[in-house]
């Protein structure tokens, strides 16, 4: 604010704050809605961000844009791998990848490739089988640069994916190789880009998100819980266990991939055109 004299009160911070709201003048803050303006002291520090999460809580669309982003943008490549990986407390025994080709747009294609042992994990087997993953995708990865094509490679939450490929690196003599690509722009973490452009009043892993686009998983009860229960019966050669594992797999990288693509292309209702007539939840 200003005083008589013109000068401004309040941090920079807080100030920019202000500024995007459109708040300026006494005259703006006496603008305000009364009930809202109540919060004030309320010991929120975020006002705001908790208004919107409220208004795409009980909206009629599942997914709103957040304040400011006009458009949604997803990045692309004309190669594309989505990755997840599936871990018991001693390490990672499998590797999905869905690897799609979008050089013809029109018809992309898609295939699903696993990396995964059945046998009793110890730091040998895990690494044999990870460097396996490793070596196919930085061949696919080699291939498209070596024909001029863009490649990217999609996880959703790339912390536990980041905190393996680490350990591989740590393990095979390729920290420097993990490194460069975790950092690279050609490994996205679709949840980061989801979160950074979308809000749907509730949470935002990929068993919602992917359910609020019309995504459904091809096995019952997906989940870490169940897959851990079936990793115990696949480990002791029960073949219905492990087509259970590799199912699911298999649709959580099929999730990641649908996902993406309803981004590319919907029409999403930005949160801050929501009115209070709207916001009557549905029965």
């Amino acid at each position: 604010g200003r005083n008589g004299a013109g000068r401004r009160f309040g941090s920079p911070k807080q100030l920019a704050q202000l500024d995007a709201l459109e708040i300026r003048t006494v005259g703006d803050l006496l603008a305000l809605d009364a009930s809202t303006a109540r919060y004030s002291r309320s010991g929120l520090t975020s006002l705001p961000k908790e208004i919107d999460l409220a208004r795409a809580a009980v909206g009629s669309d599942p997914v709103y844009r957040r304040r400011g982003v006009d458009q949604v943008a997803v990045p692309r490549a004309d190669l594309e791998v989505d990755v997840d990986m599936e871990n018991t407390e001693e390490g990672v025994y499998l590797w999905g990848c869905l690897l799609t080709d979008r050089t013809n747009r029109e018809l992309p294609r898609s295939e699903y490739h696993a990396f995964v042992t059945w046998e009793p994990l110890t730091p040998e087997s895990e690494t044999e089988n990870s460097v396996a993953f490793w070596r196919w995708l930085t061949r696919i990865r080699a291939t498209a640069h070596a024909q001029g094509l863009t490649f990217r490679a999609y996880c959703y939450n790339a912390g536990a994916e980041n905190q393996y490929l680490r350990r591989l690196g740590l393990s095979a003599n390729l920290v420097a190789d993990v490194d460069q690509f975790i950092a690279s722009e050609e490994w996205v973490d679709l949840l980061q880009i989801w979160d950074s452009q979308l809000i749907t009043g509730g949470a935002s892993g990929l068993k919602v998100v992917a359910s609020l686009i019309g995504f459904r998983w091809s096995v019952d009860d997906p989940g870490g819980g169940m897959s851990m229960v079936r990793h115990d019966d696949a480990a002791i050669g029960d073949e219905a266990a492990r087509t259970w594992l590799l199912d699911y797999n298999r649709s959580d990288v099929e999730a990641t991939h649908a996902v993406r693509d309803w981004m590319d292309s919907a029409v999403v209702p930005c949160i801050d055109e929501i009115r209070n007539s709207n916001l009557t939840p549905s029965m």
